[in-house]
């Protein structure tokens, strides 16, 4: 989590002092978008240091936390919500 916070900071940092524009958008509205990154960043590594203080384990939702929400929603079914909970990982190498 710490890199990825340090590669963010770099990335303002690199738009700030004009070593890098961006190139799909304005300078703004990149630097706004890296700033909401940031604090998304913070905010989770806060959360993970809090469980770590705590000696908790944070919540997981098997299948995905958007496919939970379109189950309670009713945008699936319940099988559906069953099969992409029980889906097994295939490697292409191995075993």
């Amino acid at each position: 989590m710490q890199a990825k916070i340090e590669k963010t900071e770099k990335k303002i940092d690199e738009y700030q002092h004009g070593r890098k524009t961006p190139k799909k958008v304005d300078l703004p509205t990149c630097l706004a978008g890296l700033q909401r990154q940031l604090e998304k960043l913070k905010s989770k590594e806060n959360e993970l240091k809090h469980h770590l203080d705590q000696g908790t384990i944070p919540r997981v939702i098997f299948g995905g936390k958007q496919n939970f929400y379109k189950r309670l929603k009713g945008n699936i079914t319940n099988k559906e919500w069953k099969e992409l909970r029980s889906n097994q990982l295939k490697a292409k190498k191995g075993i």
